[in-house]
């Protein structure tokens, strides 16, 4: 009787687990039905030039880690998904970077200013901007504009 209940424990233990599996696809966009997505170049509202460049390039680089989602770098007509970014800040360089840190120049750099007064520097900044993504599935051409 010991045998049996044992045999029943064990099979009931190993049945449980039969239905567990490990889900391999990290997709996250996969639940919208997203398998491929098209990403253009941001568009720049900031105060910061040449940004857009380097923001898109990371975004993209991020997005094609995840398995089971086919990325494309600009427009593209067969993606499932354009996803457009705009970066934004303030309106004044002087509101969108704050130095955090400076430094008194006055024994550091003794040697290369000479007698000229001492003086702070920054040595660490803030910048203060966002992005704000929009993911369209399936876009028309108006839309996309």
């Amino acid at each position: 009787m010991k045998v049996r209940l044992i045999i029943l424990f064990i099979l009931a233990f190993l049945n449980s687990c039969a239905g567990y599996h490990f889900n391999s696809n990290n997709n996250p966009l996969i639940s919208y039905d997203i398998k491929s997505i098209a990403v253009p170049m941001f568009i720049n509202r900031s105060v910061f030039s040449h940004v857009a460049t380097p923001m898109t390039k990371e975004v993209v680089l991020v997005l094609n880690d995840y398995p089971g989602l086919r990325v494309y770098s600009g427009n593209n007509d067969e993606a499932d998904a354009v996803l457009i970014g705009i970066i934004e800040s303030a309106d004044h360089t002087k509101d969108a970077i704050k130095t955090t840190q400076s430094l008194f120049s006055e024994e550091t750099l003794k040697t290369s200013i000479g007698n000229r007064p001492g003086f702070y520097y920054p040595i660490q900044s803030k910048f203060d901007f966002k992005v704000r993504f929009i993911l369209i599935k399936r876009p028309s051409k108006e839309e996309i504009e």
